[in-house]
């Protein structure tokens, strides 16, 4: 139970070994980030070396988040999430086109280009 444990909560693979990957990459972070769009393939992180990651005294401030006084706050907007979206649009106002089908998506270093039928 406990090497299970240390499996799920340390990202290791079935050999409990600490690999680039997709689990590992979500502890730590990707290389490059999921996304939309054409490019949207994440692109997994490589592992530190176990040196580094003693050096680093990680271990000191790493259950930080668990204290009580550090918990992470959970906020809800009156109303549902849908509200968040909602003020969106209030500011967007008719920079938005609504049930348009979306038939390409072109995007590179300077932003992304949408095009759509109505």
């Amino acid at each position: 139970v406990l090497l299970e444990s240390l499996r799920t909560w340390g990202a290791l693979d079935h050999k409990f070994g600490y690999v680039k990957g997709k689990d590992s990459s979500e502890r730590r972070g990707f290389a490059r980030y999921p996304g939309g769009g054409l490019s949207g393939k994440p692109e997994f992180s490589d592992p530190f070396s176990v040196q580094d990651v003693l050096r680093s005294r990680l271990w000191t401030t790493l259950a930080a988040g668990n204290n009580y006084e550090m918990q992470t706050t959970m906020f809800q907007p009156v109303g549902g999430m849908d509200q968040i979206g909602k003020a969106f649009a209030k500011q967007l106002g008719d920079a938005i086109t609504y049930n348009a089908k979306v038939t390409r998506i072109d995007q590179d270093g300077n932003g992304v280009r949408v095009s759509w039928q109505d």
